[in-house]
């Protein structure tokens, strides 16, 4: 699986989101294809389901003060782009977090 795949499958999982609103994320064949389509559904989220946009905020451990320096950097567009792009730096972390921690261990094991 690749880079763009994990991160997908990761927000599946901490965005709470259905196959549906998945599915987007899931064609996007590049970074930037992905922080479109994330913002797109975060600019949704904003408008109609805030609580769970911030439950994933949580989730995804975005730190409260790069959140609300997100949410204070102007149009509702820009909040949304901002947002998506700390969501994605976020889970890509965690990505390359898991992978030293695989690697460590496997150079403690042989």
């Amino acid at each position: 699986m690749n880079e763009l795949e994990e991160v997908c499958t990761l927000l599946g999982q901490h965005l709470d989101i259905d196959s549906h609103e998945l599915q987007p994320l899931f064609a996007a064949t590049s970074e930037e294809i992905l922080l479109g389509k994330l913002t797109e559904l975060v600019r949704y989220l904003l408008d109609n389901d805030r609580h769970r946009l911030f439950a994933a905020a949580y989730r995804i451990d975005i730190s409260e003060r790069m959140l609300c320096q997100a949410i204070h950097s102007g149009t509702s567009d820009m909040v949304a782009l901002n947002i998506a792009a700390l969501i994605i730096r976020r889970e890509k972390q965690k990505i390359e977090t898991r992978r030293r921690y695989r690697q460590d261990n496997n150079l403690l094991t042989d």
